[in-house]
């Protein structure tokens, strides 16, 4: 019965469109509780696997209706396939050249911009293109995203299957509503991104030198789907011959997925990763404190000084989180976990845009500790679609998501032992 309610409230929520934020709230909150009721009966592998794919079903057969990015997906295929790279030209440089099409370039959201999706994302839109077009670009794209997932979900249960602490955790994470929703449903790549990263951590603590090689060429796959994953690369920093070995895989990988897709102005792709810092805002915290402040006392919105501010930072607390890497040579992950931790909370508060999807890497990343704290945000943060119907950057909404999120954070800080505190948490690997 509990599985035939998932699937219902799965199928609701791959129709609701992002200006019905009250049903899509409604529906994700349903999910997470029937979520917490179907893994109290202790499920086995198989009814999970089964929920694995039922719940993603529906998904696999409806439009992404929270996100347009899969025009701009299909814009880049068709960029490629005329042997021009999708970093070296913005679309509006390209619609009066054949092939291309009018009809695709005015549904893009990003026309001005060039490409920021890396090499094995533009080798999926390619391998997308080659299937027959039968069916619609976006429904070959998820066959091919439904089938990789589903692989690489059996195959980190297999390879974990040891590590009960982590299954179990895991298991919950792939089943929410936000993995499943930003992943298959709106073909959001952070997903398979993760999926391959533990893949290569599972490999990586194989002692034996020649591991590396195989982390290496798995890592590099989960870095060259989506960036938003280097931060992690700090949890394979040791002084061994595999981390030798894991260099050089990474490299000849790296090398041998971008070639067919850079030329000598793919370099100009650089600008359109300033927008996201520098221009872009939606469901911020932090930020909109220091733009309120900013008017206040300079007239104007402040959102390139704060940029740089924020990007400087990041990175200063990267560089600070690598030398501890480097000087716990591989011996204190709890550490790790936790510095990693801290600098995804900075990344995600002090962002001037944070789309639900942006939290996919710190949500998986809690299967490693005891903390909670990211789940209960993969909720609060749909309050952010209350944005698409109120045409307003700052609404309740905006307070309701993250009061109750602070609100969560403080009484469970309260009420729970130090050793399972979220906000607080040591990033304990069991």
């Amino acid at each position: 019965m509990l599985i035939t309610w998932l699937v219902a409230i799965f199928s609701l929520l791959s129709i609701c469109p992002r200006n019905e934020p009250v049903r899509l709230i409604v529906l994700v909150v349903l999910a997470v509780l029937l979520l917490l009721l179907f893994f109290n009966k202790q499920p086995d592998i198989r009814s999970l696997i089964v929920v694995f794919v039922l719940i993603r079903l529906p998904f696999l057969f409806s439009d992404p209706l929270l996100s347009d990015d899969v025009f701009r997906f299909q814009w880049d295929a068709d960029v490629v396939r005329q042997n021009i790279s999708p970093y070296s030209f913005l679309p509006s440089d390209l619609l009066n050249q054949n092939g291309f099409s009018s009809e695709l370039f005015f549904k893009l959201n990003s026309q001005e911009y060039y490409s920021v999706y890396p090499a094995v994302m533009q080798s999926l839109f390619q391998a997308a293109k080659l299937l027959p077009s039968l069916l619609e670009f976006v429904f070959r794209l998820k066959i091919i995203y439904f089938i990789t997932e589903l692989l690489l979900f059996i195959y980190i249960v297999f390879i974990s299957r040891t590590k009960q602490w982590f299954v179990k955790k895991f298991y919950f994470l792939s089943l929410l509503p936000i993995v499943v929703l930003e992943g298959l449903g709106n073909l959001h790549f952070e997903v398979l991104m993760m999926y391959l990263f533990f893949c290569a951590f599972n490999f990586y603590q194989n002692k034996k030198a020649l591991s590396g090689l195989k982390t290496g060429v798995i890592l590099a796959l989960s870095v060259f789907t989506k960036l938003t994953v280097l931060p992690l690369l700090v949890l394979f920093v040791e002084k061994s011959k595999r981390s030798i070995w894991l260099c050089f895989a990474f490299a000849s990988t790296s090398i041998l997925f971008f070639m067919p897709f850079i030329d000598q102005n793919s370099m100009r792709a650089l600008e359109s990763f300033e927008l996201y810092f520098g221009s872009f805002e939606f469901n911020a915290s932090l930020y909109f404190i220091v733009r309120y402040l900013g008017f206040e006392m300079v007239g104007y919105n402040i959102i390139e000084t704060y940029g740089i501010v924020f990007k400087t930072v990041l990175v200063l607390f990267g560089v600070f989180i690598l030398i501890q890497s480097i000087l716990f040579d591989g011996k204190n992950q709890k550490r790790l976990m936790a510095l990693l931790n801290a600098f995804f909370l900075l990344y995600c508060f002090a962002n001037p845009t944070l789309h639900p999807w942006y939290i996919i890497v710190p949500l998986f990343l809690s299967a490693f500790t005891r903390s909670y704290f990211w789940i209960i945000w993969s909720v609060t943060i749909y309050f952010s679609y209350f944005f698409y119907i109120d045409n307003a950057q700052i609404g309740w909404w905006l307070y309701a998501e993250y009061g109750i999120l602070f609100i969560a954070l403080l009484v469970i800080k309260k009420l729970l032992p130090n050793k399972i505190r979220f906000f607080l948490t040591k990033g304990e690997i069991q």
